[in-house]
């Protein structure tokens, strides 16, 4: 059943279309009909049109038209509203030409484009949707009026011969319709003969008098019908009708059911919340067949031998609580991180909490290492680096940047400093005894400072670090470097773990040279980056979203430029955590957002950073009672079954590369060896559009959350490697994008709310991004080729003579 009305604020309104035939009507607001699947057939100012999916019509307000379908279809009718129209145009008469049947223009894929994100915001509607949501409305109104708006010298001139004479004839109507209203008396109010009066009704929009009123009588009948208990007497009376019968006969000719019918049908139906979950799996249907224009560039590079630039950046795993590391599933995660990404260095934190038995006889001294023991002894024999964070941290969820799914905190670690010098003192010369030294000097400690980031009732709370938390931390790092240097004289320890958003680098540079002056110098600076930056207003803090994904490599900047003004600048520079969220609960964890994310910013930082972790490596560290999806938006690289996401294909690809020599540019990461041969890493990394930053981070859909890109771009790369050997070489190419090697299009298709069976993880596990192998001819030393890329899809290539 079609709505003939809208709100009178709205400014664009859609309902589903429900009914597969409907006679000849006709309303007071243009409509578009849309249709998603199937075919729709519709006849329309003496034309027909058979749209089938994708397919969009634009019907005039008070233009007579039918539809009709022969089979299943799925389709939406969006209204726009005439007198938001009429007031932005200052004009009555308003007229579009707009049809995908007709016509492929970019404007009019640009009209599909909007219909579908006005669709899209309706699908997986958040608390703040409102504002995005109008804006596509005003920009669907805007590229109607701009493209498609008629504006011929004719129409112009018809209508000022005409004296607007539709829009008094309606304006008239619209005030009488409850009364008898007879061709005379409308001719009387016009100036008009009846006879010219019928025949100018009848050529300008395709109806007779009676039908006219009719229609805008059935349109008011309709809504009091949906939105008042009126009995159908009553609202046949206040609406016009000479009867029940006449109401009845007009209902049933347009709308194929009686007014009583269609209000109980109304009553026992439910909400559209079926239609939404269909309207997304259409929409990432479509998402997924998309044609994407292109955006040419070409990037020459190559890297003879006395351009020697060395990759220093090696991946840590962030494996969780030292806890967790006792489990034999985070074991055989870190033996698959080993073996696949080529991670040598695990860290973790909270050896001290009371799970952890470790110092339960702390005044007597006597501290029980047996737990810890058996996590070291686990990597020891595998021949892997422990990463100790030396100070506890919480356990925190996130739902957003400012809300929490669940916390743990821990307790103060040690009473006082006396206590700190005691363990540590202990602690170390135990290591000594148990590893010797030679092995424990292949390890990294940490100790990082205690910010006041807190969250009370659930919300976040937060303040800078100030010089007398700073000076506490100095006094505590110097006690507990102290007591490593001791015993190990080459073992690396560091700090101070900031959070680099947060501060600006003359803060950094200055805490940093208080450090180098009379203290203990630290081995390495540990930093980490996310997308937020505090901001106060009236004496509350806010976590504002940055927009930029090159903020990673901002922020490691502006820790170089303090660490080179404090003199600490050549000191290792440790990203111990970085990602595109801090969120739990966000989908964009699970996408190949996330990995040409983590692309883009290795290839940034390749040879600015010593060890790089994305937070975090497993999807079981984010789980809580709500996690009841296989995927979740867990902040794992790693699903809770140890599937990779895409972004830890991504880290298969950077362990993959040579480390002797390697040179960015334009987003290419090329890397060579001693023979010749070279391995690239190449991303299309997109940033995210409004609708994204608009929504609450838990908020997101999963089906959606690759459409929120700014960029449609198809980005073809045309690369010339010189100083090669001419002849054949073997092009090798991994291709990871959103229909290979997403785990989380994979799991759509399964079109699943929770479980899953053990044959689909099955399959899951062999979802691995599409292998290509080519032949290319080198003429003149200089290789040549293409690469291709979807927005934020990432290649891997190996590039080897042929023989």
């Amino acid at each position: 059943m079609e709505k003939n009305y809208m709100n009178p604020n709205a400014v664009v309104e859609f309902e589903f279309l429900e009914e597969p035939n409907v006679a000849s009507h006709s309303h007071e607001n243009p409509e578009i009909l849309f249709v998603l699947e199937g075919k729709l057939h519709v006849k329309a100012d003496q034309r027909e049109y058979d749209l089938l999916n994708e397919d969009f019509l634009l019907i005039n307000a008070n233009r007579p038209h039918s539809c009709r379908t022969e089979r299943k279809f799925f389709a939406v009718r969006f209204q726009l509203s005439m007198n938001t129209l009429r007031e932005l145009l200052q004009r009555n008469s308003i007229l579009f030409w707009c049809s995908s049947v007709f016509d492929q223009s970019k404007s009019c894929k640009e009209v599909r484009r909007l219909l579908q994100n006005i669709l899209f915001c309706n699908v997986n509607k958040g608390t703040k949707d409102k504002f995005y949501e109008k804006s596509l409305h005003y920009q669907l109104l805007s590229l109607l009026c701009g493209e498609f708006l008629l504006e011929s010298k004719e129409a112009i001139d018809a209508t000022a011969d005409k004296g607007d004479h539709m829009s008094q004839l309606l304006d008239y109507i619209r005030a009488n319709y409850k009364n008898r209203i007879s061709l005379q008396d409308a001719a009387d109010e016009l100036y008009l003969s009846p006879t010219y009066l019928s025949k100018y009704i009848r050529k300008n929009s395709g109806q007779g008098f009676v039908e006219l009123i009719n229609s805008i009588r059935l349109s008011h009948a309709l809504e009091d019908l949906m939105y008042t208990d009126a009995p159908i007497i009553k609202i046949a009376m206040d609406n016009g009708f000479a009867s029940v019968a006449a109401l009845n006969k007009i209902f049933k000719e347009t709308y194929d059911t009686t007014p009583s019918a269609y209000r109980k049908k109304r009553k026992t139906k439910s909400d559209n919340s079926a239609y939404m979950q269909k309207t997304a799996a259409v929409l990432r249907q479509y998402l997924d067949q998309e044609d994407h224009t292109q955006e040419r560039q070409e990037v020459s590079m190559s890297l003879p031998p006395d351009e020697y630039r060395p990759m220093t950046l090696q991946s840590l795993m962030n494996a969780g609580q030292a806890e967790d590391l006792l489990k034999a599933t985070t074991q055989d995660r870190i033996l698959y991180c080993k073996r696949k990404l080529g991670i040598k260095y695990i860290r973790f934190w909270n050896v001290f909490v009371s799970d952890m038995h470790l110092n339960r006889n702390a005044k007597s001294k006597q501290f029980n290492y047996g737990r810890l023991d058996e996590i070291l002894d686990f990597l020891v024999r595998w021949k892997l680096h422990p990463y100790i964070e030396l100070r506890s941290k919480s356990l925190r969820l996130l739902q957003t940047a400012d809300k929490i799914v669940h916390e743990r905190e821990h307790t103060k670690d040690f009473q006082d400093q006396e206590e700190l010098s005691a363990f540590f003192r202990s602690f170390f010369s135990h290591l000594v005894r148990r590893y010797g030294r030679e092995e424990v000097n292949t390890w990294m400690f940490s100790y990082c400072i205690e910010t006041d980031t807190r969250f009370e009732g659930k919300h976040f709370s937060c303040g800078l670090i100030d010089e007398q938390m700073w000076n506490v931390y100095l006094e505590e790092f110097d006690i507990v470097a102290g007591a490593l240097k001791e015993r190990f004289p080459d073992a690396k320890i560091g700090g101070p773990g900031f959070s680099v958003q947060h501060y600006q680098p003359e803060l950094m540079g200055r805490f940093l040279f208080d450090w180098k002056i009379g203290h203990v110098p630290p081995d390495f600076i540990s930093v980490t980056s996310f997308p937020y930056q505090l901001v106060q207003e009236e004496g509350e803090w806010y976590e504002k979203r940055r927009t930029d994904f090159n903020f990673v490599k901002d922020d490691v900047d502006a820790v170089k430029a303090a660490m080179d003004a404090a003199g600490f600048g050549e000191k290792s520079l440790h990203l111990t955590e970085c990602n595109l969220t801090l969120s739990d609960r966000n989908y964009i964890n699970d996408s190949v957002i996330r990995a040409a994310f983590v692309a883009n910013t290795v290839a940034q930082l390749y040879d600015k950073v010593d060890l790089f972790g994305i937070w975090n490596t497993l999807d079981s560290y984010s789980e809580y009672s709500d996690s009841l999806g296989y995927l979740f938006g867990g902040s794992g690289i790693l699903t809770k079954t140890g599937i990779a996401k895409p972004a830890c294909f991504v880290l298969y690809f950077v362990n993959r590369l040579y480390k002797e020599s390697a040179m960015e540019k334009d987003g290419l990461l090329l890397t060579a060896n001693s023979d010749g041969h070279y391995k690239l890493l190449v991303h299309s990394l997109a940033n995210m559009n409004t609708a994204y930053y608009l929504k609450e981070e838990d908020q997101l859909p999963a089906m959606g959350i690759e459409q929120m890109v700014e960029a449609s771009e198809r980005k073809v790369i045309h690369v010339r490697i010189d100083n090669v050997a001419d002849g054949c070489w073997q092009i090798r190419r991994y291709q990871l994008n959103r229909d290979s090697g997403s785990i989380l299009n994979e799991w759509l298709n399964f079109e699943v709310d929770t479980e899953l069976r053990m044959e689909e993880m099955n399959y899951l596990e062999r979802v691995f991004p599409r292998i290509f192998i080519h032949k290319q001819y080198a003429e003149k030393n200089a290789l040549e080729f293409d690469i291709g890329l979807e927005p934020n899809e990432v290649q891997y290539l190996h590039i080897t003579e042929f023989n």
